[in-house]
Formats: C-alpha cells, sequence, structure tokens
C-alpha cells in the first residue's frame, strides 16, 4: 500500500490550537513543479487504458493512431509542452480552470456544482426541528474562526502520512470567490487576502425564503462575535422572511449564456443593484436557510445539489445549507476548488464539534460591541429580469427532476477488514464497482478515479482510469460459472496490484489525461487540425473528453461526504468515504437515461462486496 502516502490528504493534520511555527502557505514555492511524463510513457498508458473497450481490429487500428501520433504531431506538441512548463511552474493550471469549467455553459446549480456532507449528523447532530438556526450559528462561527485563522496564516500545511507538504493553495479559493458568467467563458474572482498582503472583506450572505441579506459577524476591529450573536441574527433573518421574497437568486441556476446576458442587464439596471452583486460576490461565504426537511443521507444529499434554489447562489465557492430539520450540508462551485478542500475543513470543524458535544463553542471576544443588524438587500427589477427568472426556473426543475441521488451505507466491512488482508479499501471499492457494472450493463465502464498531485506546486488532481484490463479479467471470471476460487482470487489480487501502481504513478503526476489534454490545448490554440488520436472513437470509449461513463471519487476515512453530477448522460456518479466497517457512498444519475438505475447499481455494488468479502474469506485466509 505505498500509494497510501500519495493518496490520503490530510489524516493527520494537527489541532488548531497547537504551535505552527509554518505558514499556512509559506512552502507553496519551495514544492516541486508539476512534471510533464515522457510521451512514450503517456502514450503506452493511454493505449492500455483502451484494450477493455476495443475489439482486436479496433485496437490494432488505435495502436497505428498512437504511434503515429507519437512519431509526428504529438512529438512537436511535446516539445512546446516542455517550454511552456519551463516558465509555468504548474503547466496545467490556467488550462484546466479554463476549460475543464470556465468554458462550460451548462448550469452550475446541479448539474455542475458540488454538493456535500459532513459528519456531524451521524454521531452528533441527528435531524431535529427547532435547531435550524443554532447548528447554522455554530457552523458559521467554526467556519469564520477557519478564515481568520487562514488570513493569519495560522492552519497546519497538509501532509500526508510521509510527512510530505501539500500545495494549500486551493484555500485560496475556498473564501471570498465567486464565478462571474460570460457567453462564452466565465471568469473567475478570488478576493481573499492574507493580513499581511491586506484588507479583505469578513461578511457573509444569508439567503431565506428568497430574501437577501448582508450580515456582518466580524466586528470593526476585526473580532469574530459569539456564535450566539450570530444565532440570534439568523432568527431575526428568519422572522423578517416568512413570506417570500424577490428569489433573484434563481438567476445563477440558468445556463451560462443566458445567465450572463441576465447578470449584465441586472447590473446595468440601477448602480444600487451592482453595488448589491459586489456585496455577494466578495463576501466570505453564504449561508441559506432552506426550509427544506432532509431526514436520510440520501435526502441530506438531494438537497445540497436541489433544494430551494430562490436561495442559492451558485457562483459563490462555498456556502452553507442549513435546513429546517436542523441538517446542514454544503454547496459550491468546482472550478477553484476540489472536494477535499471542503472535506478537510469539515474534518477540523467536526473534532472541534465533537469536543464540544455540539454545543456552543467559547469565543474569546463576550464582550460589548457595536452589533450591526443584518441588511437586508432589495435588487431593482424589469420585466426582462422577471422574465430570465422564469426562464431560470424552468431550466432548473427540469434539471433537478432528472437527477437521481441514492445515499446509505453499504458492504458489512470498511477499513478495518481491508487492513487486515492488507488490501487497500479504496482499490478493494473501486473494483465492487467495476464488478457491479459489469454484472448489470455486461460490459466494462471507463472510470475515473480523483488522484491528487497536491504534493506539486500548485497541485489539483490527475486521472486515474481504474477500468483496466486487469479488473475486467477479473471481473468476467466472477461470472463464469467454470472458473475457480483461486483462479478468480488470483486475477483480484492482480486488479488490486494494478490499481494501487495506477493510482502511485497518477499521484506523482504520471497519468496520462492531464497530458493529452495539454497536447490537445496547444494544437488548439496553436490553430492546428485536431489530432487523429483525439478523434478516434477509442479515445471516447475510453472516457476521453469527459466520457467516462463512472465518475468517482474517494473522500477519504473522516466521513465527509461530495457529490456532483454523473459526467455522461448515460454514466453514474459515485463518491464515497470509508469507514471503519462499511462505506458510504453517494450514487447519481440521471432519470432520462435508458441505461442506467443508481438503485440497481446500489445493489449491485453492495452485493459484489459481498462477493468480495466471500472470496477473500475463502481458502488460505494469507493474501
Amino acid at each position: 500500500m505505498k500509494w497510501l502516502n500519495c493518496y490520503v490528504r490530510t489524516m493527520n493534520t494537527a489541532s488548531l490550537k497547537s504551535s505552527n511555527k509554518e505558514g499556512t502557505f509559506q512552502l507553496e514555492d519551495s514544492l516541486p513543479p508539476l512534471p510533464v511524463p515522457p510521451l512514450e510513457k503517456t502514450l503506452q498508458k493511454y493505449l492500455e487504458s483502451t484494450k477493455p473497450f476495443l475489439t482486436k481490429d479496433e485496437f490494432d487500428n488505435t495502436r497505428r493512431i498512437v504511434t503515429e501520433f507519437g512519431e509526428g504531431i504529438g512529438k512537436e506538441l511535446h516539445k512546446k509542452l516542455l517550454e511552456r512548463a519551463r516558465t509555468h511552474k504548474n503547466w496545467v493550471e490556467q488550462w484546466w480552470e479554463d476549460y475543464a469549467y470556465l468554458h462550460t455553459r451548462s448550469p452550475l446549480a446541479v448539474q455542475c456544482n458540488m454538493g456535500g456532507m459532513p459528519p456531524c449528523h451521524d454521531n452528533i447532530w441527528p435531524p431535529l426541528e427547532g435547531t435550524q438556526c443554532e447548528r447554522a450559528a455554530i457552523l458559521a462561527w467554526y467556519t469564520l474562526d477557519y478564515f481568520q485563522k487562514m488570513r493569519r496564516e495560522q492552519l497546519p500545511v497538509d501532509r500526508n502520512r510521509a510527512g510530505q507538504a501539500f500545495s494549500m493553495n486551493q484555500l485560496r479559493g475556498l473564501f471570498n470567490c465567486t464565478r462571474i458568467p460570460g457567453e462564452t467563458r466565465d471568469q473567475l474572482l478570488r478576493y481573499f487576502k492574507l493580513e499581511s498582503e491586506g484588507l479583505c472583506s469578513n461578511h457573509v450572505v444569508v439567503f431565506s425564503n428568497g430574501h437577501i441579506f448582508l450580515m456582518r459577524p466580524i466586528d470593526d476591529k476585526d473580532r469574530l462575535l459569539p456564535a450566539q450573536e450570530i444565532y440570534r441574527q439568523l432568527c431575526h433573518i428568519k422572522k423578517l422572511s416568512t413570506t417570500r421574497g424577490q428569489g433573484i437568486g434563481v438567476l445563477t441556476a440558468d445556463d451560462r449564456p443566458s445567465f450572463a446576458k441576465a447578470y449584465q442587464h441586472l447590473r446595468a439596471l440601477d448602480p444600487v443593484n451592482a453595488s448589491h452583486l459586489d456585496t455577494i460576490e466578495q463576501s466570505v461565504f453564504i449561508i441559506s436557510l432552506d426550509d427544506g426537511t432532509p431526514k436520510t443521507h440520501s435526502e441530506y444529499m438531494e438537497q445540497s445539489l436541489k433544494g430551494d434554489v430562490y436561495s442559492r447562489w451558485a457562483e459563490k465557492s462555498y456556502g452553507l445549507l442549513c435546513f429546517k430539520t436542523g441538517i446542514v450540508t454544503c454547496n459550491g462551485d468546482h472550478a477553484p476548488i476540489d472536494g477535499m478542500t471542503i472535506v478537510n475543513l469539515n474534518k477540523i470543524i467536526h473534532d472541534q464539534l465533537i469536543q464540544t458535544a455540539g454545543r456552543w463553542p467559547t469565543s474569546e471576544f463576550m464582550g460589548f460591541t457595536n452589533y450591526q443588524a443584518p441588511k437586508e438587500l432589495f435588487f431593482t427589477v424589469d420585466e426582462k429580469i422577471l422574465k430570465a427568472m422564469e426562464k431560470a426556473y424552468s431550466t432548473y426543475t427540469a434539471n433537478a427532476a432528472n437527477l437521481v441521488v441514492l445515499s446509505s451505507r453499504c458492504g458489512a466491512f470498511g477499513k478495518q477488514w481491508c487492513k487486515k488482508f492488507k488490501l487497500h479499501p479504496d482499490s478493494v471499492f473501486q473494483l465492487a464497482l467495476q464488478l457491479a457494472y459489469y454484472m448489470l450493463h455486461h460490459k466494462p465502464a471507463a472510470t475515473y478515479e480523483t488522484a491528487t498531485t497536491r504534493q506539486f506546486y500548485h497541485g489539483r488532481t490527475e486521472t486515474l482510469r481504474s477500468c483496466t484490463s486487469e479488473a475486467v479479467q477479473w471481473c468476467q471470471a466472477m461470472l463464469d460459472p467454470s472458473r475457480s476460487v483461486s483462479e478468480r482470487k488470483a486475477l483480484f489480487l492482480t486488479a488490486i496490484k494494478k490499481h494501487d501502481e495506477n493510482m502511485t504513478m497518477a499521484c506523482y503526476g504520471e497519468g496520462c489525461d492531464r497530458h493529452l489534454f495539454g497536447l490537445q490545448i496547444i494544437a488548439m490554440e496553436e490553430g492546428l487540425p485536431v489530432p487523429a488520436l483525439y478523434t478516434d472513437p477509442a479515445y471516447t470509449k475510453s472516457g476521453g473528453g469527459g466520457n467516462f461513463i463512472l465518475s468517482t471519487s474517494c473522500a477519504g476515512y473522516s466521513g465527509s461526504l461530495g457529490e456532483v453530477a454523473p459526467m455522461c448522460d448515460d454514466g453514474y456518479a459515485v463518491f464515497y468515504t470509508i469507514a471503519d466497517n462499511n462505506f458510504l457512498p453517494c450514487m447519481l444519475s440521471f432519470k432520462s437515461s435508458k441505461e442506467t438505475d443508481v438503485k440497481r447499481f446500489f445493489v449491485a455494488v453492495n452485493a459484489s462486496l459481498v462477493d468480495i468479502q466471500n472470496l477473500v474469506m475463502t481458502g488460505d485466509p494469507k493474501l
């Protein structure tokens, strides 16, 4: 399990109260640059990854295309990429932000935004009506405390279990960050600053029943108000929003070109509108007080991506969603940050909640101050904006109705059982996904699993293509009654080993997808014809160009869970956290698909985990 060191992000994060001699961002410039893999290795990895999806003749044709690419245009593109890497310490960073996110024209709400759930509802805060504002205030206080420590560089640097420092750069996109719609391309505005860099907005914007309020939980002396005072202000906001508000937030749920036009018109309509938009965009984060009543894991996760669209602002990188049942989830734009940034925040807050049993945190500042009452933000609207709101709501309701979300614990084993048999639980769960899909659909599924490259300067992710030939051979053996237990077990161990090796390589920047992505962008920016490698059907069949049938990500062992909609119309999205004695996945699919069924897939994954456990336990337990 060597790749544990590069995969597990912050399982040993120090307490925020501990002494921290190194600044949060102090080590960033000393991190190594993101490497550019040798072209030959990338092409070999890519070719190998296509094999499960091609006939022999198709594979021979793809091999010819890959060879010609490597000896021809690919070699020239690779030289240009190496030139870029000499002047860009992370050569993929801006391209990835631009082309993976900001050029996307689909609506952010439901289709692109991340949702998530902290672990506190399993062991501290079960659903309980009457706790909405109290829990929202407590979590807002801890989040603002985290924000202030980040501004002062008092957060510990994330490290893997080998002690290797990780990039903290994504934190700069967690707070005071917003997306601005454009007709052809969006932009990100990052307003966050360290104390050493200057002043930074410290207000929060609260949405409730379509109303929008400015709340100032940090006073003019940069002192965080007690959580009890934040609670009082949230209760006041609830009283002021018993009737339906303007619901301007619904505009952010439309497709990007439509929202871009509405946004520009709204901003130009009245200088007050422009000021209110600035207030929302520069806020530390947003809080949505939602009257929804989720009571199960599936409902928590569903409401994280759906819910009251009139009380959302899809552009913000981070928002707390606080429901009538006292359940608190989160939602945010994926462009500036990856899910583990929020998972790490949730873990630190959860550790503090355990210490206080979910009650009020102790505030260092309990003295008198000039509390500023929440201020409602009223927008000037006209017929054009009202029609845009109607269109956005129609877009949202169609997308929300089409997304199916299921989340529940599965498996009769987890981390501890896997540890006993020297198996990495992530590899085990990935193989369970492969077997489940093969059982239901009788074919392999091109699979994306997130691998971290945060050990490099400004590192984000690489793609691990986890549907390997080894995994497919094992799946076929499991469904073939003529194959013996010993054969199945040997193939299982081979597939596990392959997954472990691929994860290690991906974490060290040696996957194939980011490299091929970079070469494709260079060709495009140079005005060259699209190379045959990218138009070859094998590229799409194996997942290239955002065509992964299974899009998956592991959130580690902290209990936090995330989610994003599937990449493909006929695909599944699977996000999961690993507990000591089970797995907690969140699975998503589209109702419009005639191929996928998330309920059947969940049952199949559960059955696959049982099959794996029985296989491992049969015969010699020493693997």
